[in-house]
């Protein structure tokens, strides 16, 4: 039997653990990235990539095949996983919409609405070409968060506190997502979502990284690379605000019939994290480092690609969110960014009233 093959797109942290994860699980990966982002190429493709923590290995994983060709990079691939950046997504969607084949699936993680983009730029790119009854069947699917607590360490080298979860994903549109978690299943621990947005609002990230980076600014700019928000920067004070923005998110869920997917609350977690004698199993995870300025993607990727969703849904089912409204705007003045009105809204992604309910 032939071994699976999985294109991983993406050499940033993600990318680089789910190329390791995916080796040891014995498929065939093929990892690439535009060539200006790919600082490492050499270096992994030389001695692999040593991925320390949660995998429990010691010694570098060598990586089938690398390249810099992303077009190529998908043909023929049995699964296929963008782990870029929000502010990326189009790029990649737009080089591989052409290149797709009938049958492929593509997720992305962290989603952010990812599969929103690839689905309308496959469509764009079907009309231009006057498909109309033989257009390809391709999945379009992302996950909620993302797959791995990770973080470059030093050159090819990547850290992973956190072992492998089950994954809600979600696919655009909803209607492909029952197959969507059957595509993956031989990758991921996969349970459906209702749709992408109940998927984009349940990632923790969106009440932990842009309001703990906020309230640590002083502390941050003075400790830069050195800084870990979830050993440095929790607090009583950034717990509540953690606690009341969460409040803000559920009640936006619940206006629109969404789900939670889980009712224990951030401020548990916090809490365990907090505490000197910190179980062994999240000690990885609380050393990790970031954010180590305001340009960190803990700004630049949860406010336009989580907080500006949230706060546009609250203000289209007229809810108060005080607390993400203040978050967004201190985070625009802080970077000079109006991260509303460059980011992921309803009415920027044309969602239809079907779509946000499902």
């Amino acid at each position: 039997m032939t071994k699976k093959n999985v294109t991983i797109i993406g050499c940033g942290a993600t990318g680089l653990a789910t190329a390791a994860w995916y080796e040891m699980q014995g498929l065939t990966v093929t990892l690439c990235d535009a060539k200006e982002e790919f600082e490492d190429f050499k270096l992994i493709e030389e001695h692999g990539i040593l991925s320390e923590g949660a995998f429990g290995i010691t010694e570098p994983v060598p990586v089938h095949r690398m390249t810099t060709d992303i077009c190529d990079s998908v043909k023929g691939a049995e699964y296929i996983i963008v782990c870029v950046s929000g502010k990326r997504q189009n790029e990649i969607s737009s080089l591989i919409a052409p290149v797709l084949k009938d049958g492929q699936a593509v997720l992305f993680t962290p989603g952010n609405l990812g599969a929103v983009c690839l689905r309308r730029i496959l469509d764009a790119f079907y009309e231009q070409k006057g498909y109309q009854d033989k257009k390809p069947t391709i999945i379009s699917a992302e996950t909620s968060g993302n797959l791995w607590a990770c973080r470059i360490t030093k050159p090819g080298c990547v850290v992973v506190a956190l072992p492998a979860a089950v994954q809600k994903i979600a696919a655009y549109p909803a209607a492909d997502t029952r197959k969507a978690v059957e595509c993956f299943e031989g990758l991921l621990k996969a349970e459906p979502a209702k749709n992408v947005i109940e998927a984009v609002l349940n990632s923790p990230n969106l009440i932990t990284h842009l309001a703990g980076t906020l309230l640590n600014v002083a502390d941050i700019e003075r400790k830069k690379e050195e800084f870990a928000l979830f050993e440095d920067g929790l607090s009583e004070t950034v717990i509540s605000v953690f606690r009341l923005l969460e409040r803000e998110r559920n009640a936006v869920l619940s206006a629109y019939g969404l789900e939670l997917y889980n009712s224990e609350s951030c401020e548990v977690l916090m809490r365990t994290l907090m505490q000197e004698d910190t179980p062994e199993g999240l000690r990885l995870f609380k050393s990790l480092k970031g954010p180590s300025s305001m340009q960190h993607r803990y700004i630049s990727e949860d406010a336009p690609y989580g907080t500006a969703l949230l706060v546009s849904m609250a203000r289209a089912a007229d809810i108060a969110v005080p607390i993400a409204e203040s978050l967004l705007t201190m985070a625009s003045a802080v970077n000079q960014t109006d991260y509303y009105k460059c980011g992921r809204t309803l009415n920027s992604m044309n969602f239809s009233k079907e779509e946000i309910k499902g």
